[in-house]
């Protein structure tokens, strides 16, 4: 059995990993010039059970390593005016798992024939059955199962279900990224919570590794670099 994934978001490089350990055949095809040309995202909290399906998509030897470049979610979850000062509350502690995309991404790729530049511009599906994706650029590929995990404006949900379209709902996010020094590490009470402004809001969140990553790579998975970055 061969399967086309288009996308390799987080998603897409999930599910072959997946289906690399299943020994099943995957392909991912991604529309990027180059798996770095450009950053994709900061991070993501799993509850257990996400945390056990990823583990179940990954090989046995790279458990220790994951558990190493991950970090425990935490926060007092408080509604806090500009000055940091409680004005409210968001509900329960939420607990889990903290992975910092980047380094995520890194790991999944890992391993995987992935096809960089492939533009997908729809599928057919052919007499036996199979399906044929067409690429901007390039032959098209033929595959048992074709998977579209190619974000918000899939092309393959375009063919499939061409009448489901995206909603605009108007909010919008900047999202950055800083060195979590001694200075930022003191705004731990905003770490969870919400800081609410004047028709703005700020989330705070810590990603702390239990091990820089490219050091936990070194020595726990040789076979998978990882990119150098801290807390």
């Amino acid at each position: 059995m061969r399967v086309a994934i288009a996308g390799a978001g987080l998603g897409g490089l999930c599910l072959a990993q997946g289906l690399r350990q299943a020994g099943i055949e995957a392909e991912v095809h991604e529309r990027d010039p180059a798996i770095t040309a450009r950053f994709q995202g900061y991070r993501l909290v799993l509850s257990q059970t996400g945390l056990t399906a990823l583990r179940g998509c990954l090989p046995r030897r790279w458990h220790a390593l994951l558990e190493a470049i991950s970090g425990d979610a935490y926060g007092e979850r408080l509604v806090l005016d500009p000055r940091l000062n409680k004005i409210g509350e968001l509900g329960p502690g939420r607990s889990g798992t903290v992975i910092d995309r980047h380094v995520l991404r890194h790991l999944l790729l890992t391993g995987l024939t992935v096809r960089t530049g492939a533009a997908l511009t729809g599928y057919a599906v052919l007499a036996d059955g199979r399906v044929e994706a067409r690429f901007a650029h390039g032959d098209p590929v033929a595959a048992d199962l074709l998977v579209g995990a190619d974000g918000v404006g899939s092309a393959v949900r375009a063919v499939l279900a061409p009448r489901t379209t995206p909603t605009d709902t108007g909010v919008r996010f900047v999202i950055g990224r800083t060195p979590l020094t001694g200075q930022f590490a003191g705004l731990a009470r905003a770490f969870g919570s919400k800081i609410a402004g004047d028709g703005v809001s700020l989330l705070l969140g810590a990603m702390r590794f239990r091990t820089p990553p490219k050091r936990a790579a070194e020595e726990l998975a040789p076979e998978v670099v990882l990119p150098d970055v801290g807390d």
